[in-house]
């Protein structure tokens, strides 16, 4: 019977525990640095703050907006920290068959 984890390795290739750890570790870092720079990012371009008196639409348009901010955000960090962990094919597919799932990009795109 397969654990969890050789499930997840056969699935995605994964050649030895080690980049399983190596893989895991840059999902978790990058999930924290795209939700540090995704505020920077909209204080820059000027989308943090509204004039709405109503503090629950204010709230909810500010979410929505840092979805949208934080997707491409995220996508570009897997691939920067997936390469200083020197698994940029990795995540590289990662990213495509994300977009291509996604319908952002098409298949002949890979």
């Amino acid at each position: 019977m397969y654990s969890i984890f050789e499930r997840i390795k056969k699935k995605f290739k994964i050649k030895s525990n080690l980049q399983l750890l190596i893989i895991l570790s840059v999902f978790s870092i990058t999930g924290g640095l795209s939700l540090k720079f995704t505020t920077p990012i909209l204080d820059f371009i000027g989308l943090s703050s509204f004039n709405s008196s109503d503090v629950l639409w204010e709230n909810l348009l500010y979410f929505i907006l840092r979805l949208i901010v934080l997707f491409p955000v995220y996508q570009l960090l897997l691939i920067v920290v997936g390469s200083l962990f020197f698994q940029h094919q990795f995540f590289k597919e990662f990213v495509k068959n994300t977009l291509c799932k996604m319908k952002i990009i098409s298949e002949t795109g890979k």
